[in-house]
């Protein structure tokens, strides 16, 4: 045999042969890379409300906390009820004694004097009582009686001294307790405190004194003449 000769031009294309029989599958191929997230879908609808479980059991107790600071004081309560009465307390000692009557004396009667600026002491007066030592409280009511307009007084004496006089009480020789101008019938009416007189027993004498030559009649036949002495504490 000769050697081949040259290739000639390519022929015509033919037509598709039908397919052939499938081939048996290929070996898988290599994992493609990773593909990019996609964007989030849209929110779903909520589901239904689950059913609750039963409570779970208590926990234990935590430890003491701290003292907190002293809150403010807070609003007045109201009053309670009164309380039961306490025990009686020991008795105290006894006060001072009120006032004491050291004398009375009434007397009926006048006495008729002439005697012009002097005192005359009044008999029918004359009283006697004890005393303690404190002031006494003397009050006199005896009536006068003159013809004539004149000036008149009266003063207790005490054993023959002035009651003024213990006290250092201010003296007038003239009108010591005062001046009366008596024009037919006066009332002599006077309460005064003496202070001073000691204690003991002791005489009491009213005097009384004109200015006028005219009698001076003291007392009366049916108005009663008194003299009270208080002392007091």
């Amino acid at each position: 045999m000769g050697p081949a000769g040259p290739a000639g031009a390519a022929g015509a294309q033919g037509q598709v042969g039908p397919a052939g029989p499938a081939g048996a599958a290929g070996a898988p191929g290599a994992a493609g890379a990773q593909g990019q997230v996609g964007p989030a879908g849209p929110q779903g609808p909520a589901g239904p409300q689950g059913q609750a479980d039963a409570a779970g059991a208590a926990g234990a107790i935590g430890p003491q906390g701290s003292q907190g600071p002293v809150g403010p004081a807070g609003p007045q309560g109201l009053d309670g009820a009164p309380g039961a009465a306490g025990p009686q307390g020991p008795a105290g000692p006894a006060g001072p004694s009120g006032a004491g009557v050291r004398a009375q004396h009434s007397w009926g009667g006048t006495f008729v004097f002439s005697q012009v600026g002097q005192w005359v002491a009044i008999p029918s007066s004359t009283v006697a009582f004890a005393s303690e030592g404190g002031p006494l409280l003397i009050n006199v009511d005896m009536s006068l009686f003159t013809t004539v307009q004149q000036s008149t007084s009266c003063r207790p004496m005490i054993d023959g001294r002035w009651a003024g006089d213990f006290g250092a009480y201010p003296y007038s020789a003239q009108w010591t307790e005062g001046i009366n101008y008596t024009n037919f019938w006066t009332q002599w009416s006077k309460t005064r405190l003496y202070t001073g007189i000691p204690a003991g027993g002791h005489v009491l004498t009213m005097e009384c004194k004109k200015a006028d030559t005219a009698d001076l009649t003291v007392g009366h036949d049916i108005v009663p003449q008194s003299i009270s002495i208080l002392e007091m504490h």
